[in-house]
Formats: C-alpha cells, sequence, structure tokens
C-alpha cells in the first residue's frame, strides 16, 4: 500500500489481510513488537449509507445479493465478540456514515463501496481491516472494506461468502487480533465459499479476546502455558505455533514463540492438555503471520511435550502457570500436513478440500482425507494416528491410503462423532519414533447454539439500583454491569435516557433473555466537563420495569508526556532534540480526542496555538503541525540553539502538565520513511516520481531525501515559517545573524547509499516545507543494487538511524 508522507501523522496502517486472495497470534507493532491494542474495548463502527441489499460494483455486479439483509449480519458478527463473557469487549450498536474510504480520523467505518482507494487497499483479499496505531501500539481506529468483485450474502446463496463470517474475522482484526494458527477458528485466515463454520468463536478466539481485554479476577480462574520452544542444540526457534488441545474437551488455545524462543499461552481454561510446536510451513505460512514475525524458522521438526512417538499431558488449574521446554530437532520437516477433505464414509468426492478446517457433526460418520508432503511414509499406520477432540474417535480398521488431493500422497480414516459430542474442535496428531506432526483444530463440531424462550409472565430484577461514571473529555469509561434475574426465561427490553448531555450513555445488549447480564459504558465524546444523569429502564411484559439510575463525572485530566516521550518525527527516536527539529510530543490527554491538522497562515507561518493547545519548548510557544490526545507533532525553536538542557509543558484547555526536561542536541537527523520510522524512506527520483520497490533509482541518478533534525541554517529562517522557494536557500550552518556577519561555519552533510558514499548535490531546507531538511544524491556505483538499500545522512558529525533504505537499480 503506498502512503503520501504526511509530516505531522505518526499514525502508520497495518493492513490485516483476511481470507483467501496462528493458535491464537496478536497482531504486534512491526517494529517494537509490542500488542497492538486499544485503551477501551468499547468500539462503535459506523457503516457505509450505501451498504444495502443488492449493492453492486461498478461492473454492475453484485456485491450484496438482493435477498440478504447485510446490517442484520454486521449487527451479528459484532454481537459474537460481545458474547465473550470473560472479556470487556463491547461493541456498540453501529451508526451509519457517508464516509467511502478508510481514514486516521478517529472513526470505525465498514464500507462495501467500488472506488480506486478501496480497490488499492483490498487487493485479492474478501475483506481488509485498515488498522491505524500509534508507536505505542494503541490502536487509533480501524476501518474494514470488504472486495467490491467478491460476492457476499447472508442466506448461502449459491457461490457467495457469508457476510457475518467475514466481518466476524475483521472485527477482530479491529481488537488486534491476528491470524490463528488453528484451523478451525474464526480468525483462521481464510474461509470457503458458502460455509459459515467460522462464524462462531473457537477457544483460541476467546483466550486472545480474554487476554487482551480480561474482566476483573477472571485470569485467576484460568491457567496458562509457558516456556521455550529450542533447537535440540539449545538455540532458540522464532515464530513457532505453539499448540495446547485438551483431548477431553477439545479445546484448543496456543500461540507463537519469540526471538528468543519464548513463548506464553494465556486464558488456559482449566483441563489436561497434549502440548506441541509446529513450524508455519502450511496451512499456515509465514505470510499469514503478523510482519513482526518475517523471517521466523520454519525448518525444525514438530515437536511434542514427551516425544513424538508418545506424546505426554499436563494438567493445568485454575491459577496456575506451567512452565515447559520443547526441544526440537533442526531440519527441513520430512511431513507435512497441507489439505484436507471430507466425505461419506467410502465416497469418492474429495471437492470440498481445503487447506482450513472441516465440519463434523454429532451422530455422524464421515471419511476424513488428510494430504500432504511424506504422509505415504510407509511407517505411518493406523496406531500412528492420535485423533485429539471430545466426542471422536477413528473407527478401529479403518486407516487405508490411496488418495490424492493436489497431487498430494493422503491419509484416509472413519471418523466416528458422538450424539453427545460438545461444540469445540478435533486435531490430528501423527505420531512416530522419530518425526511427527499435527493438523490443529482441522475438525470443528457443529452444534446448535442455545435456543431462546417465549415471554412468560413474572418479575423482574436489576442490581445494583444505581451506576456511577468518572472519566475524561472525549473517553469511553466502562464497562460496569447490571445483572437482570427473576424469573428465568423471561424476555426483556432496554430503554435508555438521558436529561442532560444527549447520548452519552451505552448499554448492550437492548433485547434479551433473563437471566443476563447488561454492559454498560459512558461515552464522553463532545461532552463539556459537569456532571451528567441519565437512567435505563429494563421492561418485559406482564412485568413493572425495573430501573437503573446512572451518573457521570466528566472532568478534564492534566496532560500527561511520557516519558522519553519526545523523540524525532521522522524517526521516533529520543535521546534529545535539536533546533527547527520538527518532534513528536507522545502521551495522553494532549489534545483533542480527534486528530487536528494545522494548515500555514498567509504569511506561510504555523501556529503555536491550536484546538486549544499550546505547547511551550524552553519557555517559548513552538509552532504546531498537529495535535491530538495522544500525540502533538511541534517545532523545536530555532532561538535555543545552543542550550543545554530545556523544558517541555504542554497546556489544553487551560491546564498545564508537569515540566519535562530534553537535552539539547547541535543536530540528530532522522529521514523520513513512508510508514513507521523504518524501511522505505519517503524520497522522490530525479523524475520527481516516488522512489518505491516497483520504481527504484537508477545508479548515477539523484535521489531526493526528506529529513528532519539538521540544527541551525544560514541564511536564517523565523521558527514556523515555511522555507523560501527561491534562493539563496538556507543551509545546515551553526546560527547566523540576520546579517551574516560573522560568515557561519556550515555543518557538512554527507552520506552512503549501500554503505558507499555518495554525492551531496544539494543540502537545503525544502521549500515551502517547515522544519524539513531536503537532501539531493547521487546514486553511486560499488554496491549490489537492491529493492532495500540502506541510506544513512551524517549532518555536523551525528548520524541518522540506519534503518531508513531506498530501492536501487
Amino acid at each position: 500500500m503506498t502512503l503520501r508522507l504526511r509530516l505531522w501523522l505518526i499514525g502508520t496502517v497495518l493492513v490485516a489481510l483476511a481470507f483467501p486472495a496462528s493458535s491464537f497470534v496478536n497482531s504486534r507493532h512491526p517494529t517494537t513488537g509490542n500488542f497492538l491494542n486499544r485503551t477501551s474495548a468499547a468500539v462503535t463502527f459506523l457503516i457505509n449509507d450505501q451498504t444495502v441489499a443488492g449493492l453492486a460494483n461498478s461492473s454492475g455486479q453484485k456485491t450484496i445479493t438482493s435477498s440478504s439483509n447485510p446490517l442484520s449480519a454486521i449487527q451479528a458478527g459484532l454481537a459474537t465478540w460481545n458474547t465473550v463473557a470473560t472479556a470487556t469487549i463491547s461493541f456498540g450498536n453501529p451508526g451509519t456514515t457517508a464516509q467511502l474510504s478508510s481514514a486516521f480520523d478517529g472513526q470505525n467505518i465498514i464500507s462495501f463501496v467500488d472506488n480506486a482507494a478501496n480497490r488499492q487497499i483490498v487487493g485479492d483479499a474478501l475483506a481488509v481491516t485498515v488498522v491505524y496505531f500509534t508507536q505505542s501500539a494503541q490502536i487509533g481506529d480501524t476501518d474494514i472494506l470488504f472486495n467490491p468483485d467478491k460476492v457476499f450474502s447472508t442466506d448461502n446463496g449459491p457461490g457467495t461468502y457469508d457476510l457475518q463470517t467475514v466481518v466476524t474475522h475483521e472485527l477482530g482484526h479491529s481488537l488486534g487480533a491476528g491470524h490463528s494458527g488453528l484451523l478451525a477458528a474464526t480468525m483462521f485466515q481464510a474461509t470457503k465459499l458458502n460455509s459459515t463454520l467460522e462464524s462462531r468463536l473457537t477457544a483460541d478466539d476467546i483466550a486472545f479476546a480474554t487476554s487482551l481485554y480480561p474482566r476483573q479476577g477472571v485470569l485467576a480462574q484460568l491457567g496458562q502455558i509457558t516456556g521455550s520452544l529450542l533447537s535440540t542444540g539449545g538455540a532458540p526457534i522464532f515464530g513457532g505455533l505453539v499448540v495446547a488441545v485438551d483431548p477431553n474437551t477439545g479445546v484448543a488455545v496456543g500461540n507463537i514463540s519469540g526471538r528468543d524462543g519464548a513463548f506464553t499461552i494465556p486464558a488456559v481454561p482449566p483441563g489436561t492438555y497434549y502440548v506441541y510446536a509446529e513450524p508455519a510451513d502450511g496451512p499456515v505460512g509465514l505470510a499469514n503471520l503478523p510482519a513482526y514475525f518475517a523471517g521466523s524458522q520454519t525448518a525444525f521438526q514438530t515437536v511434542f511435550l514427551g516425544s513424538s512417538g508418545a506424546p505426554e499431558t499436563v494438567a493445568l488449574t485454575a491459577g496456575q502457570s506451567i512452565p515447559i521446554t520443547l526441544l526440537a530437532v533442526a531440519g527441513p520437516p520430512t511431513m507435512n500436513t497441507e489439505i484436507a477433505a471430507t466425505t461419506t464414509v467410502g465416497g469418492s468426492d474429495l471437492s470440498n478440500a481445503f487447506a482450513g478446517p472441516q465440519a463434523a457433526h454429532p451422530a455422524d460418520a464421515l471419511d476424513l482425507v488428510i494430504a500432504g508432503r511424506g504422509l505415504d511414509n510407509p511407517a505411518i499406520q493406523e496406531s500412528s494416528l492420535l485423533l485429539v477432540g471430545a466426542g471422536l474417535r477413528i473407527k478401529p480398521g479403518s486407516f487405508r491410503r490411496g488418495d490424492f488431493i493436489a497431487g498430494k500422497p493422503g491419509l484416509r480414516m472413519t471418523v466416528e462423532v458422538t450424539a453427545s459430542a460438545p461444540y469445540e474442535t478435533g486435531a490430528i496428531i501423527i505420531k512416530g519414533d522419530t518425526e511427527g506432526v499435527a493438523m490443529s483444530a482441522l475438525l470443528k463440531i457443529f452444534v446448535a447454539g442455545p435456543g431462546g424462550g417465549g415471554a412468560l409472565p413474572g418479575t423482574l430484577t436489576v442490581t445494583p439500583s444505581s451506576l456511577k461514571f468518572t472519566g475524561k473529555p472525549g473517553s469511553q469509561v466502562g464497562p460496569q454491569t447490571i445483572a437482570v434475574g427473576e424469573t428465568s426465561g423471561l424476555n426483556f427490553s432496554v430503554s435508555i435516557t438521558t436529561t442532560s448531555g444527549g447520548n452519552w450513555l451505552l448499554v448492550t445488549p437492548q433485547t434479551s433473555t433473563v437471566p443476563a447480564t447488561l454492559t454498560v459504558f459512558a461515552i464522553a465524546d463532545d461532552l463539556p466537563t459537569g456532571t451528567y444523569s441519565g437512567r435505563i429502564t429494563v421492561s418485559a411484559p406482564n412485568t413493572l420495569p425495573q430501573s437503573v439510575d446512572v451518573t457521570f463525572d466528566v472532568v478534564q485530566p492534566l496532560p500527561t508526556v511520557f516519558e522519553e516521550g519526545i523523540v524525532n518525527a521522522a524517526t521516533f527516536v529520543g535521546g534529545g532534540v535539536v533546533a527547527g527539529e520538527i518532534v513528536s510530543v507522545l502521551g495522553s490527554d494532549l489534545g483533542p480526542l480527534a486528530g487536528v491538522t494545522a494548515n500555514l497562515d498567509q504569511n506561510g507561518r504555523l501556529p503555536t496555538l491550536l484546538s486549544d493547545v499550546l505547547v511551550y519548548i524552553g519557555g517559548i510557544p513552538a509552532p504546531l503541525f498537529f495535535v491530538r490526545h495522544d500525540q502533538i507533532n511541534a517545532q523545536v525553536p530555532y532561538e535555543l540553539a545552543g542550550q543545554q538542557v530545556v523544558d517541555v509543558v504542554v497546556q489544553y484547555s487551560g491546564r498545564q502538565g508537569q515540566k519535562v526536561q530534553v537535552r539539547m542536541l547541535d543536530s540528530k537527523p532522522g529521514i523520513f520513511t513512508v510508514v513507521t520510522g523504518a524501511g522505505q524512506a519517503a524520497a522522490l527520483n530525479q523524475d520527481n516520481t516516488y522512489n518505491a520497490q516497483s520504481n527504484p533509482a537508477p545508479i548515477g541518478s539523484v535521489i531526493q531525501l526528506f529529513l528532519t533534525g539538521g540544527g541551525t541554517v544560514c541564511p536564517p529562517v523565523a521558527t514556523g515559517q515555511a522555507a523560501p522557494s527561491t534562493p539563496p536557500f538556507p543551509t545546515p550552518a551553526e546560527a547566523c545573524s540576520s546579517t551574516g556577519d560573522p560568515p557561519p561555519a556550515p555543518r557538512l552533510v554527507t552520506a552512503t547509499i549501500g554503505g558507499v558514499p555518495a554525492a551531496v548535490q544539494f543540502a537545503g531546507l525544502a521549500p515551502g516545507a517547515v522544519g524539513v531538511l531536503q537532501v539531493n544524491l547521487v546514486v553511486p556505483t560499488g554496491f549490489v543494487p537492491l529493492q532495500n538499500v540502506p541510506v544513512i545522512v551524517t549532518v555536523g558529525g551525528a548520524q541518522s538511524p540506519t534503518n531508513a533504505t531506498i530501492a536501487v537499480r
């Protein structure tokens, strides 16, 4: 995805690809590895107002079938995550919007609209969730875009994808989930036409939500399995899929090993578990893992607790953390389970073959064929097969060979499902004296959910009778809960009234059946400071309504700047600031919830007051590019050159935060990149087109880089003033007077590309920009052209970080 350089934003785009074109795996910041998460699990989506039955793309092909109810399916997907009782997730009732495409604006949208912007992001995927997040891995907003060339339905129409299944998966991404290594999970990477199998959450999906957004006290009722995945030589294995599966319940949960081989499988229900680790070599591959896991190791054999010939189980109790070490044999595995199909017993139709889950039904029998590299090994016998899951067994004597799927040798067995088999999953383990392999959560037992009851006369009770919330402007506070009880089976509805402040009170669900728990949030949004009152009323036929009074105190907290939260806006590197540099100030309660971007005035200057935000650096009001509650982009005043230490103070709505001290440096150059402060530089080729892997710069040509942190310049430019568009252009130099007397000492600017010195043709402030240094380099010879050649610029002896790259041919 191509992003335009926007110097005032640090929000970046993590494109979480969905269904076709891990164990649960959290999405991570691509450079720091921190888990992406929301500060509040209370999220409201806005659905584009063109989302209706019969919606067609620009070619006239239906994107949503005419017989579908898309809004109902989206609401069902939201409700699916809301039902995770162990997590604080609360998707609110969705609204509507005219917004067509993704934007970093604090709004979460869902769009099926066919336009060039959406097509560029979605590509061949069924849908894509665009996740905007900060350097601290906080999710700001997420936008779900559907592929206009695919056909979605809510009634399983021929040749369609189930809309509820896809949106439920994408909503998981919006919460910070990556793709799961367990095939039956909602967060598995792929789904089939006319399949609703993944619309219902598994234990793996629930473990993700619970571990990242736990309800108070719930983790004490669960356990975790921790440890290390190492080679037999003791070297850590990075990116191994670690799975725990309970043979008595079918519960399967997992995670992925880090760079040091360490892993933690959190939020695991008490039980008895097989534990094993497998490489991400299919069906889950490296391309399906978060970007942080690029370079994961796949050259190792699947390793089991115990041994591959005799896997062992471990008993986990509530509140317990069990440490284990898994030692894997290094080297490419000789076996792999890559694809599976089901058919009737003795049947020959394997047309439902899929590198993903297969369905099983209670009181049924089916033939299961699993295929993959090395499964024609004659050492594999029926005794080698272990089917792990509640109510599942391999019929004795049913093992046979001879099937092939996509050219891969297959193993066939008859699976018998008991009438009492619960809703969960089943895994296949192939044991071996020297090597084993597994296919995690391959089978998903398809059991209907609980039914609802009719309206019955009775009584209602609600507990407690009042709630009080305290929060800051723009925040979502909660959740608190209300227990609805008395006559079981009684259908009820919820109404909400507020006496002041508008629609700030959110309750879910708004209809349900006794007994039930209501989840309540107070949403400040545009509320000014003050005290607001509301009432929640629960009603049912033939009963007296019950009410809960709600008070919401909105208070403005002081701005807080994070420790080491003042960084170069191009690289996000701290350690000091430079006169004239664009810096990002990171913290909380720094400004308005929605970001506000400054414009140059008629004289080409930035404001120092923006949306009631002021930033004092060294006592001087700093020019502001962008302000938001968690980030401010500002320019360090040139007047501070030569000082050793300065104070930084943020003021919002008249309230000042604590002073933060930072060192003043002579120079600290940072190269602007396309995303995240590292990787592809935001550079222009000689013909002024964007430098990119698809548009590399020729050797011998000139490439334009953009930096900040070069320090003072001469001729001088006023703080906050756009650089002149005509000569003389200000160039890096020791501070000089307006008359140029005495003459300033220039700051030497040098550069290397691929480690080879590059001639500097120009180094001066970028015309028309504030605080941006433009450096024009000649691409040298002497290195192998690549799509990611490191480029480093040194100004006055200070070197830019080594992680910026350009593409060269």
